[in-house]
């Protein structure tokens, strides 16, 4: 009897400390859980989503609307979902701009902020920054210059502040990683680790640009082991986003090792979350237009002619807006024109090539004396294998190993490319590597930026050629021209030209 009281007692006394937890979890102010970074907001964001939905409905003034909807957005933002969140900021935008609540409005609009940049709306991050020079401003700031590829101006800006974030210490990590400061971005994540202050969220992202640090000086192990520890932590707060770039990055890494197993695996996993995401940019898109409609009514609305302001705007806006509607659709026209164009050819080139090849495996089979018909059969079907994996953008691919790879020597690969193929062998292979390059391009283009790289039209012509295999920049541009007739910057533009539009 005795055993069976005290255990009751023990577990009233559990549900009441629980009770008191979640009643003190609830009460605590935004601020609070922003500068804890060891929060439940950091931690376990589900949570934090239902306490906000409770003080919603609780609270009694604008001002505590604003508060609430500013917490469950940063919730769902934290949690990667970032189309909820942006819903959320922009009722708590509204509320704070209604009751004239300066910290709320800096608040929200610094979060906005934030998922404009994460969907490239960075028209929006320019105003912002022309206007507000406080600390947030200066974040904003310093992450646009990194979008923009302006790195220098990323770390000067940022070593500008007097006191850095978290965000801005892994900010300025990254950055540093980009400008190839190995020893400081390592010494900056290593304090980072080494915090024990920090949520779930914020040990994703130090694992995550940690595994960047040790792929880039090409420690691959502890890169695994660090890109594996973020993905069981992105889990853990179920961020999708998180999730989706340790998948990325493991497959990345073991396409490096060629382990083209685990490269399948990871890639697989990747595209499944991308394919997701392409309904969300579309809601995320027209909500971002519809609140900044209301930001600009509600800016009239303190107008004294608010009523003459509303009549003028929106007949210029609708005349503006037709305007725009028909430039865009005779810009589009033109532009698709020129892309039309251009893969046309691309692909009429590759149409050619296919014919011109089967044509000269006929002639070659009748010709040849140099090998058996069997033999120079078996070469072309393996050959036509080898294209079909992308074990052609090694670095160390040579005439010798794609041979041994194929059980034939290089004296009889070489002659069997010299004339069903019409090349020599380094031709071969770097038009093997445009067409990967040409071919990812043409997916972005068609899938308008929801590829398995929504960034790869805004990479560095260096960084596509050492994805591809190439050695230096100017091999790349030159194989391309060859084989494009045009250079991959002019390509590349044309493409975004027609995103844009």
């Amino acid at each position: 009897m005795n055993l069976f009281f005290s255990r009751f007692l023990s577990f009233v006394f559990f549900a009441f400390s629980f009770l008191i937890v979640k009643a003190n979890d609830k009460n605590m102010s935004l601020d609070s859980y922003l500068s804890n970074y060891n929060s439940t907001l950091y931690n376990n964001p589900a949570e934090v989503i239902s306490n906000a939905e409770f003080l919603i409905r609780s609270a009694d003034n604008k001002k505590k609307i604003a508060e609430a909807y500013l917490l469950l957005a940063f919730a769902n933002f934290y949690a990667g979902k970032n189309d909820i969140a942006l819903e959320n900021v922009a009722i708590a935008n509204t509320e704070a701009l209604n009751s004239s609540d300066d910290y709320l409005i800096d608040i929200s609009e610094f979060l906005l902020q934030r998922i404009y940049q994460r969907y490239n709306l960075y028209d929006f991050s320019e105003q912002y920054i022309a206007k507000n020079h406080s600390d947030y401003g200066i974040t904003i700031k310093s992450t646009q210059y990194f979008n923009q590829g302006n790195f220098e101006k990323c770390i000067s800006t940022l070593l500008q502040k007097s006191k850095l974030t978290v965000e801005d210490n892994l900010t300025l990590s990254k950055a540093y990683l980009k400008q190839h400061q190995y020893q400081k971005a390592f010494n900056l994540l290593q304090s980072l680790e080494k915090d024990s202050s920090f949520g779930i969220y914020f040990k994703t992202r130090i694992e995550l640009f940690l595994g960047e640090y040790y792929f880039d000086i090409r420690d691959t192990n502890n890169a695994v082991n660090h890109y594996k520890n973020a993905l069981e932590f992105a889990k853990k707060i179920n961020n999708p986003y998180l999730i989706a770039d340790a998948y990325y990055n493991l497959g990345s890494l073991y396409l490096g090792k060629h382990s083209i197993d685990e490269f399948n695996i990871y890639r697989e996993k990747y595209d499944s979350i991308l394919s997701k995401n392409i309904l969300i940019n579309q809601k995320i898109n027209n909500e971002v237009f519809h609140h900044q409609l209301k930001v600009i009514q509600l800016n009239q609305e303190k107008d004294e002619n608010l009523y003459k302001t509303i009549i003028i705007i929106s007949i210029t806006s609708f005349l503006l807006l037709l305007s725009i509607y028909i430039f865009i659709l005779n810009k589009k026209k033109e532009k698709l024109t020129l892309i039309s164009t251009i893969v046309k050819t691309i692909q009429d080139s590759r149409n050619e090539n296919i014919i011109e090849e089967n044509e000269n495996i006929v002639k070659s089979l009748q010709k040849t004396d140099l090998l058996s018909k069997d033999k120079e059969y078996a070469i072309l079907q393996k050959l036509d294998s080898f294209e079909k994996t992308n074990k052609f953008l090694f670095k160390n691919v040579s005439l010798g190993l794609i041979a041994s790879q194929l059980d034939t020597n290089t004296k009889y690969l070489s002659d069997v490319i010299n004339r069903h193929k019409k090349k020599n062998f380094n031709t071969y292979i770097n038009e093997l590597r445009i067409k990967y390059i040409l071919n990812k391009l043409r997916i972005k283009y068609i899938l308008n930026k929801l590829t398995t790289d929504s960034n790869y039209l805004n990479y560095k012509i260096s960084y596509l050629a050492e994805e591809c295999g190439f050695s230096s920049h100017s091999s790349f541009v030159s194989a391309f021209k060859s084989y494009t007739g045009t250079t991959p910057t002019v390509f590349i533009n044309a493409i975004t030209q027609t995103n844009k539009i």
